[in-house]
């Protein structure tokens, strides 16, 4: 009698064990931050994903120290990718390098190291970080571009970057865009990936919560709603150049902006009302290839 009460309570826990890591295969194993990688391991490479959307180069996206790629900041390896090599002017590359699935639950920040070389004048998208939702693959989901880092200095020295993810998501991705044309000489390395929540984003959060501005919708489409307990005054929005892209004087506690004519992209919200000024980040979503 004991030793079948044993074989149960050891098959009870087999099938409670095979039930977590269903669930886990399921979905719903997103990754939690803080997330680091340096793509150093297998470990460190399993959940990203390379999507491909122009010509399929024999060059593109390779991590964890495969033979043609340098050695990253931290030894042994990092994510590199090489230029189309031999390439003429009809050939565009355009390859993605995604992330696994993370849970943002506030704003969060994305820290990593990027080497750049090459001789040719990098083009104005040569290499740029996007943040995704819906789904890893770019062509099906929502992407943000979070920043260009294609004009870095060539001079093959490891740079720091810091990148705002001004969103969340139950289900968000980091993605890396490679573009180049024919045999334009232009490579890049990246290393050290960190993913932080933002410790600006309590602060931000009790500034939206004291003023009782709504800003919807977030990430934005072709119009953006303001709605304030506080009579707005001044109504600005800027790219992030520093550009003003939108602005107005209405008083009142509503106002409707028109985004239609707006790149994808971030921008920044700044609103003067009688109680006081409230800045947020704004988003215009990527959709599609």
């Amino acid at each position: 009698m004991k030793k079948n009460q044993h074989i149960m309570r050891v098959l009870t826990a087999t099938m409670i064990l095979l039930c977590m890591l269903s669930f886990i295969k399921s979905g719903y194993g997103q990754i939690v931050l803080p997330y680091y990688t340096g793509f150093d391991s297998q470990q460190e490479i399993n959940g990203w994903q390379q999507y491909r959307e122009g010509y399929s180069s024999a060059y593109q996206w390779n991590a964890g120290g495969e033979s043609i790629a340098p050695v990253g900041f931290s030894a042994p390896a990092c994510l590199h990718h090489d230029y189309n090599v031999g390439g003429n002017e009809s050939q565009t590359v355009i390859d993605w390098f995604v992330s696994p699935a993370m849970q943002i639950s506030s704003e969060a920040q994305l820290q990593l190291k990027i080497r750049t070389s090459g001789f040719s004048e990098p083009l104005e998208d040569n290499l740029e970080v996007w943040f995704g939702m819906v789904s890893q693959n770019p062509s099906l989901g929502s992407y943000v571009l979070l920043g260009n880092l294609s004009n870095l200095e060539s001079n093959n020295e490891w740079h720091d970057v810091i990148l705002d993810i001004p969103i969340t998501a139950s289900q968000g991705y980091i993605a890396f865009r490679y573009k180049t044309v024919g045999a334009h000489w232009r490579t890049y390395s990246i290393d050290n990936i960190n993913v932080t929540l933002s410790p600006l984003s309590i602060d931000r959060n009790q500034d939206k919560k004291i003023l009782e501005i709504g800003v919807f919708p977030n990430p934005m489409s072709n119009e953006l709603t303001l709605q304030s307990a506080c009579s707005m005054r001044n109504t600005t929005l800027l790219n992030t150049q520093g550009k003003i892209v939108f602005t107005s004087l209405k008083i009142g506690e509503k106002l409707t902006i028109d985004t239609s004519v707006l790149s994808q992209g971030v921008y920044i919200l700044r609103v003067i009302t009688e109680c006081g000024v409230h800045i947020e980040r704004l988003v215009k979503a990527y959709n599609g290839a």
